[in-house]
């Protein structure tokens, strides 16, 4: 037999016991309001007793799974189910014991039932919270996971550009390494060029200046500044 079906078994069984419990309890006080004088209104007195303990214990389980607390209504049942025991024990029809537990027994069969289904709805929704628990962590886990996936593809692919970066970097020492002696030979070759024309114009220019010729002629001739000249002359002409 599975655990569903002695869930089902079960559930029924304490259906049983609730529905035959309260019309026992109902015929007991049914007894007790027809001595009593209540005459056609009689079936009213049962009704409002034993509904009592149905009706309290619906409202205790529907404030514990709405989470809020009342600590009234927990001796309420308590008071109901032991006045209508009082009631069915001090009608019975004689003084024995025996008579005397045959009709006390069903309201608080009846208080039994109702406290076992309250507890019995408690695990349920508790169980039912935890699945709804567990399915949310699952999905959460997968999104995590969905999202560790992407965060992996986007270093793959930063790592594949840090890659690249660094083959061109070392491409660019390489071309550096190659390139920068020639740039410096060239650099020097080129300066040692300057200075060897500046030489000769600077001898040009004092052979120019030897001969007469004007600073604005010679800087003509020598296709340079008239302060190109003056420096090119600047120790003759101060002599």
């Amino acid at each position: 037999m599975t655990a569903n079906r002695i869930e089902r078994w079960t559930g029924s069984m304490l259906v049983f016991l609730a529905i035959g419990s309260f019309i026992l309890s109902f015929a007991g006080m049914y007894a007790v309001a027809v001595d009593s004088g209540y005459g056609l209104l009689a079936w009213l007195w049962p009704l409002v007793t034993e509904s009592a303990v149905v009706i309290f214990s619906l409202v205790l389980l529907t404030a514990k799974l709405e989470g809020y607390k009342n600590n009234a209504l927990q001796p309420m049942i308590v008071t109901c189910t032991v006045l209508s025991v009082v009631f069915n024990v001090l009608h019975a029809p004689n003084d024995q014991w025996l008579t005397k537990a045959v009709v006390a027994f069903p309201p608080i069969f009846l208080y039994a039932a109702f406290k076992t289904w309250i507890w019995k709805v408690e695990q349920d929704t508790k169980r039912a919270g935890l699945v709804k628990t567990m399915t949310d962590l699952v999905t959460e886990i997968d999104t995590v996971n969905g999202e560790l996936q992407d965060k992996v593809s986007e270093l793959d692919k930063l790592t594949g550009q840090i890659e690249t970066l660094k083959a061109e970097r070392d491409a660019l020492k390489g071309d550096i390494s190659e390139t920068f002696p020639r740039n410096v030979q060239k650099m020097t070759d080129l300066t040692a060029k300057r200075q060897t024309q500046a030489a000769d114009r600077k001898q040009q220019a004092l052979h120019m200046l030897s001969e007469g010729l004007s600073i604005g002629d010679i800087a003509n001739n020598l296709d340079v500044t008239e302060r190109t000249v003056k420096r090119y002359l600047n120790g003759s002409l101060l002599q």
